[in-house]
């Protein structure tokens, strides 16, 4: 029996053969009405889309960024974006790529654009697919990817933060005879905040460091709800350490701490996460562990080489190394 093309369903139906091929590669200009008749003519025949493995030195590939919005307004106090797309158009080549960004939002639709249908790929950028979305995504048999995110059963890229939390605290203890942290954890990005809970729980327990995930953590939805006179009551409880999830969390305890003449790091020692461009706007310079940017950007490159071009169907999941940046607040 002869394989079902694009033209069996046209005659079909009665009607171009440009017609069915956009509505069959996800194109949004076609109307709804008719685009259920060629998807359901499709099944009925038994259509069956070719895989057509792209060249590596002629492809040229549209791929979706999804950037969070809750940081967009200043993403590079957070992350150098440069990084992240160096290392991407390094990791791809010879291939090439357009970079499409898009602004993650309850309502994102990555299909309404002109060509919408038009994607090869979708990158995820330190932030997380809806439910909702990766269902679309299956459906269209669009691949896709999450930057410094963890789900199952999914392709991701991360930074190994069990890892990192471990050799960070090493660098307290080596520094510290007496240590009783309290970890300042970020609620708005709960999946990120509970991974990097989870690393320091871990590390306490390899280094024999008294801690409780329940107790010796203080949850806050943003910088706003770090004050002074908190920061000297957790002092009161005897805390000497404050693990941050992240550099902006650091910088703002360390602000609030010099402004109520707690000393860093005499008093109280202050860590961060990310080695985030922020950094360079406070004195002293506060430790921390880096986001490997460039490097999750490169295996992301190469991530579009598996599954865009090579149609590799096998699980992407990296956990990439995470180093050390020494400062004067421990």
């Amino acid at each position: 029996m002869s394989r079902v093309t694009i033209y069996d369903i046209a005659q079909e139906l009665d009607i171009s053969t440009s017609t069915v091929s956009r509505v069959l590669n996800g194109s949004a200009l076609i109307s709804e009405a008719t685009s259920q008749r060629i998807r359901e003519t499709a099944e009925r025949l038994g259509y069956q889309k070719r895989r057509i493995r792209r060249h590596r030195d002629r492809a040229v590939l549209n791929i979706k960024v999804v950037l969070p919005r809750r940081q967009a307004a200043h993403l590079n106090l957070f992350y150098d974006l440069t990084e992240l797309i160096s290392g991407m158009k390094d990791g791809l080549a010879p291939s090439r790529a357009n970079l499409v960004c898009e602004i993650e939002d309850a309502r994102l639709d990555l299909f309404s654009h002109k060509k919408g249908g038009d994607v090869d790929g979708v990158i995820f950028a330190f932030t997380n697919a809806s439910q909702q979305l990766c269902d679309t995504l299956h459906d269209r048999e669009i691949p896709y990817v999450l930057l410094n995110r963890v789900r199952d059963h999914q392709d991701f890229i991360t930074c190994d933060h069990d890892t990192a939390m471990l050799n960070l605290m090493r660098q307290v203890t080596d520094k510290r005879d007496e240590v009783k942290p309290l970890y300042i954890n970020l609620s708005a990005v709960p999946d990120l905040a509970n991974e990097r809970l989870s690393g320091m729980r871990k590390a306490c327990e390899e280094l024999n460091i008294t801690f409780n995930d329940r107790i010796d953590v203080w949850t806050v939805a943003n910088v706003n709800q770090i004050h002074g006179e908190i920061i000297r009551e957790k002092m009161k409880e005897d805390y000497n350490c404050f693990i941050c999830f992240n550099d902006v969390l650091a910088v703002s305890i360390l602000q609030k701490a010099q402004a109520i003449g707690i000393r860093v790091p005499q008093d109280v020692c202050i860590t961060g996460f990310d080695n985030s461009p922020i950094l360079q706007l406070v004195n002293p310079r506060i430790a921390t562990m880096s986001l490997p940017v460039y490097d999750i950007g490169r295996h992301a490159g190469k991530w579009i080489q598996h599954r865009v071009i090579d149609r590799n169907t096998e699980l992407m999941q990296e956990f990439l190394n995470s180093n050390y940046y020494p400062g004067d607040s421990i």
